[in-house]
């Protein structure tokens, strides 16, 4: 098939990644795959250089700049779709969603789109010009990518999309090296109020555990916030902000434990990571993602959202019991059985040359 991928950049992100590696896939599959990037700018991931790469460089500096680019931008990606006649299009996030859809405007092009945070956040995440154009717009998608059940449902309910299908992330490839574990508390993400950093800090100045680290992997607006807050708790010797690394299997061979106090996700992809890499997890019970991996208790440790004293009260436990870890452990990398990037992948590629409504899980 002919496919392009749409997305606004290909930075350090969840959406950014996932997308990276499925054109990689499919390229490989012998697909031959276009990636339009609207804002475009320095890229993070790797592609493969049969991979086509369109960077629009929408400006998007002031108001009226983001408005002029963002105009030439759908009637840029508009001569793209009429030049390459792809089989399907698909899109990653909002704007990017708004935009495919008004280039393909009166055209017999497929595009499939995906929402890739939380459904409680859709209307949350973006102002109200957004959320009209993407009302209008939705309802014109050849299909959904749900990462979740419940987003499922939120599209069919909210936008009227008959054809949707739950097809999570695919967790990346892995190189763990198996090396003696660290007294490490890993974190991966954004560096962002709504991934709970600052409360993870919080909780890990209360452990008993002084001979332990926390190490925590991102960058983002939220650097400056964390610092003071790890310089007042007197934790300077023993948290670390490094930034934003592309090495995390290096990490994930030498942590113990994985924390993941974010208040809402799409699909965490940290977590799921680490979970396959074997790194025992406590997580947030926010409300899309961790549900759909851990089973409190079985394979690592689900905390009600915002139970803070709770959460505390888990990462002692896994610093305290071997046998738990180890068990969690075992457990947890069974996951890479249901979400690895070649399932995924082949679940992708099937809805899209699809006219089937499945209803997938």
């Amino acid at each position: 098939m002919k496919i392009v991928l749409v997305i606004p950049t290909l930075k350090q992100g969840g959406a950014e990644r996932v997308m990276s590696e499925l054109a990689n896939k499919f390229e490989k599959r012998g697909n031959e795959v276009t990636m339009a990037l609207w804002i475009g700018g320095e890229q993070f991931y790797h592609l493969n250089r049969n991979i086509k790469i369109i960077d629009f460089k929408s400006a998007h500096d002031s108001k009226i700049d983001k408005i002029k680019g963002l105009v030439n931008t759908v009637f840029s990606l508009r001569r793209t779709f009429k030049e390459k006649q792809p089989d399907a299009v698909i899109s990653f996030l909002t704007k990017s969603n708004i935009i495919s859809l008004l280039s393909a405007s009166f055209l017999d092009t497929k595009i499939y789109i995906s929402e890739r945070g939380s459904p409680e956040r859709w209307d949350k995440a973006h102002p109200w010009i957004t959320i009209k154009l993407r009302d209008l717009t939705y309802g014109k998608a050849a299909g959904f990518i749900a990462q979740t059940k419940d987003a499922k449902k939120a599209a069919e309910s909210k936008f009227g999309i008959k054809k949707c299908r739950v097809i999570p992330n695919p967790i990346k490839s892995q190189k763990i090296v198996q090396t003696e574990k660290e007294k490490i508390i890993l974190n991966v993400g954004r560096l962002h109020e709504g991934k709970g950093q600052d409360l993870l800090i919080d909780m890990f100045a209360k452990l008993d555990a002084p001979d332990w680290r926390l190490i925590i992997l991102g960058e983002g607006p939220y650097r400056e916030t964390l610092e003071k807050m790890i310089q007042a708790l007197g934790l300077k010797d023993r948290v670390e902000v490094p930034g934003a690394m592309k090495n995390i299997d290096y990490w994930l061979s030498r942590a113990s434990i994985f924390a993941f106090p974010s208040l809402h996700e799409g699909f965490p992809n940290a977590l799921a990571e680490a979970m396959a890499a074997g790194v025992p997890s406590v997580s947030f019970d926010c409300t899309t993602g961790p549900a759909d991996l851990i089973e409190d208790g079985e394979n690592g440790f689900l905390v009600p959202l915002n139970d803070i004293d709770l959460f505390t009260k888990r990462l002692q436990q896994l610093i305290n019991d071997e046998k738990l870890k180890d068990k969690f452990s075992n457990e947890a990398k069974k996951v890479n059985e249901i979400y690895s990037l070649d399932m995924i992948s082949n679940k992708l590629l099937r809805f899209i040359d699809s006219e089937e409504n499945e209803d997938g899980k």
